[in-house]
């Protein structure tokens, strides 16, 4: 059931498996390979707006490495820093 804590416990590591097996982009899989591959940091230390725009690309990576400046792209990435309670990227910042 999904209150029970072994279910939570489950899926996290479900999620963390998966975002350390996707392909972020041709040939690089996992998110601190990403991290390291857009952003030149580890993964621990990215901006909020970084790592909200690499959350933004789950779960299609491969779509946005085709389309990095996409319009959705730059919503989805929107939301998710206003869910962090950031403020929003600007246009001109989705490279």
């Amino acid at each position: 059931h999904l209150s029970d804590p072994g279910f939570r416990c489950g899926f996290a590591n479900l999620r963390r498996l998966y975002l350390n097996a996707i392909e972020w982009h041709y040939g690089v899989f996992g998110a601190e390979a990403a991290s390291q591959y857009f952003y030149k940091r580890p993964a621990a230390n990215l901006t909020k707006q970084q790592a909200a725009k690499l959350a933004a690309r789950v779960p299609a990576p491969l779509f946005y490495a085709d389309n990095p400046k996409s319009k959705r792209l730059r919503n989805k990435t929107n939301i998710i820093l206003r869910r962090m309670g950031s403020a929003e990227l600007p246009e001109s910042d989705m490279d």
